[in-house]
């Protein structure tokens, strides 16, 4: 019997560690400027970069212990595993389909996911909200590089269409980082906040205060373009 109880306590001493580990020492859980920038320069690369692989878990920094930098980092087992269940879930998705859909994360986002620690859990949302925000910005952008190549067929002789066909291709490779460095006196910051997370059930109230709401920002101008 004082085996048992023995065993059993360590069993519960070890997963209180694997889940709130350094949840403390860490409160941050959101993207910090250089993972958000690798994020998107790996999307960039693809031929869709709307849609999220694998990779992009460890290139944003969720799971994985690689550094960040412009050399290809392996994808380990768990990243393969955190895509696969986010796609069963419909939270990622492959083409045609939403790239992310973040009206799936529900209260068994936690249990589904419970072989990563809760507060790579919460980073991980943060990431899908935050990836969210970047589909609808290139979507916004593909609309008005499409709009401006109609307009350039009808009158290939304007140059001002084509400086502005090329402004719209430049601003779809900026990093994070880069807007806002190029454009911060022009452009207001929207917060998205995750308190929905807190009322659908997915993590409990009281780690209200440690995780929302998220410093996910999303940047557009005073003009509504996207910047």
């Amino acid at each position: 019997m004082t085996a048992r109880r023995s065993s059993s306590f360590w069993a519960r001493a070890q997963e209180s560690f694997f889940f709130h580990g350094r949840d403390h020492d860490t409160p941050d859980v959101d993207l910090s400027p250089a993972e958000a920038d690798s994020l998107v320069r790996y999307q960039l690369t693809r031929a869709q970069p709307q849609y999220l692989t694998s990779d992009s878990f460890v290139y944003s920094g969720i799971t994985g212990n690689e550094t960040l930098s412009t050399v290809r980092p392996k994808t380990d087992a768990v990243s393969e595993r955190v895509y696969s269940h986010l796609k069963q879930m419909g939270i990622v998705n492959e083409p045609p389909s939403l790239p992310v859909d973040t009206t799936k994360i529900n209260k068994h986002f936690t249990n589904t996911l419970y072989f990563i620690s809760m507060r790579t859990q919460k980073r991980l949302v943060g990431m899908l909200f935050f990836w969210e925000e970047e589909c609808t910005r290139l979507r916004l952008l593909d609309e008005e590089e499409a709009e401006i190549a109609g307009l350039l067929k009808q009158d290939p002789s304007s140059k001002e269409l084509e400086i502005h066909l090329q402004s719209v291709k430049m601003k779809k490779l900026l990093l994070p980082s880069q807007r806002a460095e190029k454009t911060h006196n022009h452009l207001r910051t929207v917060q998205v906040s995750c308190e929905t997370a807190v009322i659908k059930g997915i993590f409990s109230r009281s780690d209200r205060y440690s995780v929302f709401p998220y410093k996910i920002q999303h940047v557009v101008s005073e003009k509504g373009t996207i910047a």
